[in-house]
């Protein structure tokens, strides 16, 4: 049927009737029949406009030609615009890899936009995160939690790096805490129950002419008190072998 369209339009022109520039072309195709191609990035632009030439860009694309991404966003190559990078609070700096998005990590931090710590690292910070201190080996690995820093203790075992052995436990070299037998149990209590005896008897004496004497006497029983219960809690070496004929 006859349709009084045009079916092949020259110049760079395009329409029914040839009366404008062409996708990615502009100027006057009509009067001055001059369409140039745009200078626009064909992969940053969503479009060309036909008259003045300006070029529209994908979303979060930069550029007079559309030929960037913003500042700190990736993804140009994709051709459907730029994302944002969003890196961490880790990372050494708000802009990303151009092509991958991956941030630049600080020291110990991780993943794609440094927001997390590496596997064995902990107290995540703007300068990364800090290496646990776990190689005593009282500790189960070296993985400590990632917010305190405290390293997992083997049974019977205390401090940030699991290197003491709790109250009524003593250590057996080249193993590990092992808990004291009933005897030594009833030596602590029986010694705890003495310094409260003695502390209660020293309060007592406050207002007598012989506080001084008395002080003095239970300050001395005190401190061989104190050591008994050292002795009991923490064995030497050759008492441990000599209770563990497992240990040569």
């Amino acid at each position: 049927p006859i349709s009084g369209d045009c079916d092949l339009c020259l110049n760079n022109t395009d329409g029914r009737h040839c009366e404008y520039c062409a996708q990615w072309y502009y100027g006057d195709a009509i009067g001055a029949k001059n369409c140039t191609e745009c200078s626009c990035d064909h992969c940053g632009s969503s479009y060309c406009n036909n008259t003045s030439g300006k070029c529209v860009c994908h979303p979060l694309v930069d550029g007079s030609n559309c030929d960037r991404c913003v500042e700190d966003a990736w993804g140009f190559s994709k051709c459907h615009g730029c994302q944002m990078c969003s890196c961490a609070l880790a990372s050494s700096s708000p802009q990303c890899h151009q092509k991958t998005g991956q941030c630049a990590c600080m020291s110990g931090s991780t993943g794609s936009r440094c927001e997390a710590c590496q596997h064995g690292y902990w107290n995540y910070g703007p300068f990364g995160c800090k290496k646990c201190d776990c190689e005593a080996d009282l500790s189960l690995g070296i993985v400590c939690d990632v917010i305190t820093g405290q390293c997992h203790c083997q049974d019977g075992t205390t401090g940030p790096r699991c290197d003491q052995c709790l109250p009524e436990y003593f250590r057996i070299p080249t193993y590990s805490c092992r808990l004291c037998d009933e005897c030594v149990h009833l030596l602590n209590a029986d010694s705890d129950a003495l310094l409260i005896s003695a502390d209660v008897v020293n309060a007592s004496v406050g207002n007598v002419s012989t506080k001084a004497l008395t002080g003095a006497r239970l300050k001395r029983i005190e401190t061989e008190m104190s050591k008994l219960r050292r002795a009991f809690v923490c064995p030497s070496r050759e008492m441990v072998m000599a209770a563990n004929g497992e240990v040569q």
